[in-house]
């Protein structure tokens, strides 16, 4: 086992070395060899040096992520030897003692029969998942690295409270957050010239005296029926405070009451605790099996630390798959419920003039919505996980961190991401046939026109620049935009004037300026010249 380089934060070097061997793996093998296929290799070994590389990059263990990637086309490394499988699955366990997550990376595009070595390996017990196993298709350039930065937490508690059943009957429980969205890391100010980090300090001043003001010659003031209400910063946080911290149960409601509307935000997990109040696993116990007996799932009043809510105590009941790793886990969802003026008022507009009969305007509406069930159909994924689609903006805000701390970036071209929130708008239209057009003439009408129908709603009219008639071919379209672009490269351009340039060639001008600029280049692509553009010349562009 070699370690290239010790378990820490990489610099820019480290990286440019890891890059340059994996643009030429033969220096790698030259350097270092690998072990055959053929032959048993000690995987245990690998696991040991990982688990001593765990142990001294931090003392802090609870706040360093600790995953492991095993890229192999060997589907069992101890070529059935029982004793290396042992020792593997012990240094597995320790492992995930500590805390660590571990991924197998297959490299066999015919198939990796997982369950010879790594299930036992990643699974060490019952209930234990260390890690999970990723097939080769997943491992495509632009795939893998999205997976690579995506963070694999594991449950920490957001907030410890009581669930109070009755005066004086508690049970103490454990929040935790089950879905957290993700966000950019935030800039850090620092001194220019020593790039050391500065300390900010506030101070107010009166705008008439310019003296400084403390916290207690402030207040706060508020418009209220049109008078002027002050208050100090002591009532304002009383006033925010909604009683006492905690659960409260409310009443018990039966399960097919709560629908798929009042989900309103991600819900948090409720979990005994034990710490807290002595007895209480036991109470939380007896109340989990009798709510899930009889159906039935708890109303509570919410608040924690300066809201209050109402939400629903869901019982979940433990749940294992075919290998033994745990699906879900014994407790409650705290399912937060919409108040009344939260939930949108019932809106239906007619399909039909007033002038028709009901009886046409029903079978006109039962038309429609054949024709729109057919369409859902037709547009329906069969296998859609939310775990295929990674957040484009921190993917790209971390890929150009990466690339301009390397001096990857060349004349501002910044790294593209694929986006993988973008619709597939010509294979929804094939697979809608002429089901759009059925509809729209179906329920609007042979001539309707949606962008007459929000210019009337709107009031404005719709932004379509005039396309010249002497702009018809494509190489009259490549000049026009040639000339437009006068030498510029795409990314260069506003937003409006790639818009423009959108219209001019008959693409489509919606989504993001990234969008904007991969159609325009592709189309420049797709369409070149053989006429040459203009050298940009700065003395023209002062900008």
């Amino acid at each position: 086992v070699v370690v290239l380089s010790p378990l820490q934060s990489p610099s820019a070097r480290v990286i440019i070395r890891f890059e340059t061997w994996a643009a030429d793996p033969t220096r790698m093998d030259e350097a270092w060899g690998h072990v055959a296929s053929s032959e048993s290799f000690q995987f245990h070994h690998a696991l040991w040096v990982c688990r001593g590389l765990f142990s001294a990059a931090s003392t802090k263990s609870d706040l360093v992520r600790k995953r492991l990637f095993v890229f192999t086309e060997d589907e069992d490394p101890s070529k059935g030897a029982e004793a290396q499988l042992a020792l593997s699955r012990t240094q597995g366990r320790d492992l995930l003692s500590m805390g660590s997550w571990t991924e197998v990376v297959s490299m066999k595009a015919d198939g990796f029969n997982k369950d010879r070595f790594f299930t036992e390996v990643l699974n060490p017990g019952p209930g234990l998942v260390g890690g999970r196993v990723i097939p080769f298709l997943k491992t495509e350039e632009g795939e893998f690295q999205p997976r690579a930065r995506q963070k694999y937490h594991s449950l920490r508690v957001f907030c410890r409270s009581t669930l109070s059943l009755a005066p004086g009957l508690d049970i103490g429980v454990s929040l935790f957050i089950s879905i957290n969205p993700a966000h950019k890391s935030k800039a850090v100010d620092i001194e220019r010239r020593t790039h050391k980090p500065v300390k900010k300090i506030t101070c107010v001043l009166c705008d008439r005296t310019g003296q400084f003001l403390s916290p207690l010659d402030i207040r706060l003031a508020y418009r209220f029926c049109g008078r002027t209400v002050t208050f100090s910063t002591t009532e304002v946080t009383a006033i925010r405070v909604q009683g006492a911290q905690g659960l409260r149960l409310v009443c018990f409601k039966p399960v097919n009451e709560l629908k798929r509307h009042h989900n309103i935000r991600p819900s948090y997990f409720v979990y005994p605790d034990e710490k807290s109040r002595k007895g209480s696993e036991k109470l939380f116990v007896c109340l989990h099996s009798s709510m899930v007996d009889q159906q039935v799932m708890a109303v509570v009043s919410c608040t924690i630390r300066s809201t209050c809510r109402y939400a629903a105590l869901l019982p979940s009941v433990e749940s294992y798959d075919e290998n033994g790793a745990q699906i879900s886990s014994t407790g409650f969802h705290m399912i937060f419920l919409p108040f009344c003026d939260d939930i949108r008022t019932e809106w239906k507009e007619r399909a039909c003039a007033p002038s028709v009969d009901e009886a046409t305007a029903q079978k006109k509406l039962e038309r429609g919505a054949a024709l729109a069930a057919e369409f859902i159909d037709r547009l329906r994924l069969q296998d859609f996980s939310c775990a295929n689609y990674y957040n484009p903006d921190v993917q790209r805000f971390y890929s150009v961190l990466q690339s301009m701390a390397l001096d990857e970036i060349d004349d501002g071209n910044l790294v593209e991401i694929k986006n993988t929130l973008l619709s597939d708008d010509a294979g929804m239209l094939a697979a809608a046939g002429t089901l759009l057009d059925q509809f729209s003439r179906e329920m609007m009408g042979e001539n309707f026109d949606p962008w007459q129908t929000l210019e009337r709603t709107t009031g404005k009219p719709r932004k379509q620049e005039p396309v010249s008639p002497a702009v018809k071919d494509e190489v009259a379209i490549r000049a026009t935009i040639d000339s437009a672009l006068g030498g510029r490269e795409p990314w260069r351009l506003r937003v409006d004037e790639l818009k423009r340039l959108c219209t001019i060639a008959e693409l489509s001008t919606t989504g993001r300026k990234g969008d904007l600029v991969a159609r325009l280049d592709n189309f420049l692509s797709a369409h070149s010249t053989s006429t040459q553009i203009p050298p940009f010349e700065s003395s023209d562009h002062p900008n």
